[in-house]
């Protein structure tokens, strides 16, 4: 299904108060698909106190409604587990309310609704890492969870979450659980929300050791190398027909190249994007060549062919499809090369970085202060996606700041550990789930997601490393070596202009290995410096400067696209007229951040309360 919603309501609550509810989510339901440009099937079911609203897919998988109320509805395509299973509607219905272990065991992404039985409750439930956003929210006589934070806002239309959009604008990506819609919440990693008779509880299930014994290198990386075989084979026997393998330069996805055996390597093909040229392109052409592997080039030079109102039409849709939790510009320029490719199962190496000390640069472990998490929210997280801050009326842009640097503070406590392990956790559940897990949300309707990086067992392992064994994937690219020595004498793309590391050289980390690893440090400090003293120079994604000038073009020809933002009282107007005219240039960041609000405007002025 791409999209459904649950209903559960108080049998105390009126028949008209019900119907108008329903009546609500069945509209808001229809006018999202549509707009995206999709024909609309909805599924209604009714059961006692609970309703099912559901956008027909194309997963034969499901298990619809029976005569004894219970359904398996997978937000997920072709789910499986870590353990080489797939996933069986029927078998999921009867046991998944049964045992959280089995929960733990399902490979992310992952997500469904669920109930075994007409008398027990409605389960939605998330995986481990939280890819699948999930949402829920409570009200007078109701509660209410759906994979669309729009359907759930419009049950009682109201104001957005200001704050949580305004925390987007400087991280590019909503934090903890909230939506940008206002009393609409996001489920978190390893969690279920049940609903029954208008109540909803939301409960971890995960049985993981969030704190495991340590190991010797040579124990990890024998334990690493082989929990990845088994993840990278579970995917692969789970879905038997031809893969694909997004390779980059980098180290993630050749880890999983290195895990991969001769034989499954044969039924593979390689899929890199960019120009050609760039460094991405040189080095992963030439490991496919190595490998015999097929190797598809998706030319992003081809955005430059698109008209300007094609290109806002694309980002524009981008928007509305993923309800304003995305970069739009980012997830338009993936929309357009999912376009032009076949919808088969595909290998992501995203998240091997929680393995390899993200933010460990320049930092000392200790205890979670307030000027330590300032510290690093200002020199590396706010740097990242921040809108040009002229775009901000007069004390917004200090606010947001402060404002988000508190709830990162309250997030950092809650994990209660050391501070090196903390910013480990903030990049998998504060970043990875809400940035990679708003595109995973969308795609994982059209084709199965094989992401190892984000399974419970390679999380687990990830914790038993020190900070010396991440710092700089020490560990992770001793793996790598264990698994493909070949793949490990390959250079990899680094923050220099030309690759001149491999993976055995971050392993074995010589004299001249370290000297070199120090200029990197040096270089990312030296191009953060630059970010924070010149916000708005965001290092955009691949194809979005194509993108963003088109839209901008646009914009100019078309002011009256720009109207909606005029009622947004922390917007500058003054800003938006300088867009307007074309005497501002906003940055990627900013053209993102402006159509995510323009579009929920008019969302917002659909349901009347403009």
């Amino acid at each position: 299904m791409r999209r459904v919603f649950v209903l559960s309501i108080d049998p105390a609550v009126g028949l008209d108060r019900r119907e108008q509810l329903i009546a609500r989510a069945s509209s808001a339901l229809i006018a999202v698909e549509r707009a995206t440009g999709r024909s609309v099937e909805l599924l209604r079911f009714e059961s006692g106190a609970e309703v099912l609203l559901a956008v027909h897919g194309d997963d034969s998988a499901d298990q619809l409604p029976d005569v004894d109320a219970r359904f398996a509805i997978f937000l997920t395509k072709a789910p499986y587990t870590t353990l080489g299973e797939t996933v069986g509607a029927h078998r999921f219905m009867n046991e998944a309310g049964v045992s959280d272990s089995s929960l733990t065991e399902l490979a992310a992404p992952f997500g469904a609704v669920v109930r075994s039985s007409a008398s027990a409750p409605i389960d939605v439930i998330t995986d481990v890492s939280g890819l699948s956003h999930i949402f829920v929210r409570s009200g007078k006589g109701y509660a209410a969870a759906s994979n669309s934070p729009q359907v759930l806002w419009s049950l009682d239309p109201r104001s957005f979450d200001d704050e949580a959009l305004q925390g987007f604008s400087i991280m590019g990506h909503f934090d903890s659980d909230r939506s940008g819609f206002a009393d609409v919440w996001k489920i978190p990693a390893a969690h279920r929300a049940r609903l029954h008779s208008g109540l909803l509880s939301v409960v971890r299930y995960s049985t993981e050791d969030m704190m495991p014994a340590g190991g010797t290198d040579q124990q990890l990386i024998k334990d690493g190398s082989a929990l990845l075989r088994d993840l990278v084979g579970a995917a692969v026997a789970t879905h038997p027909e031809p893969l694909v393998l997004e390779l980059s330069g980098g180290l993630d996805s050749r880890a999983i190249l290195a895990a991969m055996t001769p034989e499954m390597r044969a039924n593979t093909q390689a899929l890199t994007l960019g120009q050609p040229g760039e460094t991405d392109w040189e080095l992963a052409t030439g490991i496919a060549k190595k490998y015999g592997i097929p190797h598809e080039f998706v030319d992003l030079r081809g955005l430059n062919d698109l008209s300007p109102e094609q290109a806002w039409n694309l980002v524009y849709r981008s928007a509305i499809n993923h309800e304003g939790q995305s970069r739009p510009v980012t997830s338009a320029v993936l929309d357009w090369v999912e376009a032009q490719l076949s919808h088969g199962p595909r290998f992501n190496g995203n998240n091997g970085e929680y393995a390899s000390g993200r933010y460990y640069a320049f930092q000392r472990s200790g205890k979670v202060t307030r000027a330590r998490v300032e510290r690093l929210a200002r020199w590396w997280i706010f740097a990242n996606d921040l809108v040009d801050p002229w775009i901000f009326k007069s004390g917004v842009l200090e606010h947001a700041r402060e404002s988000t640097v508190s709830r990162m503070e309250t997030e950092f406590r809650s994990y209660d550990a050391d501070w090196f392990r903390v910013t480990d956790d903030h990049y998998l559940y504060g970043r990875m789930q809400r940035w990679c897990g708003s595109d995973f949300s969308v795609s994982a309707h059209q084709r199965p997601i094989l992401a190892p990086f984000f399974c419970a067992p390679y999380l687990q392992w990830a914790r038993r490393l020190s900070p010396d064994q991440k710092r700089m994937a020490r560990i992770f690219s001793g793996m790598i070596h264990e698994l493909n020595p070949e793949l490990a004498d390959v250079f990899i793309k680094t923050g220099a202009e030309k690759p001149w590391m491999t993976p055995r050289d971050y392993y074995e980390r010589k004299a001249i290995t370290r000297g070199r690893i120090g200029m990197e440090f040096v270089t990312a400090v030296s191009r953060k410096g630059l970010q924070r003293l010149r916000p708005g120079t965001d290092v955009p994604p691949a194809g979005g400067p194509s993108l963003t000038a088109l839209v901008r073009q646009h914009w100019v020809e078309n002011p009256s696209l720009l109207e909606p933002i005029s009622h947004i009282d922390w917007i500058d107007h003054d800003a938006t007229l300088a867009i307007m005219t074309g005497t501002r240039t906003p940055s990627t960041s900013t053209v993102s951040v402006l159509t995510n609000l323009i579009a929920m405007r008019n969302i917002q002025t659909s349901c009347g309360n403009s």
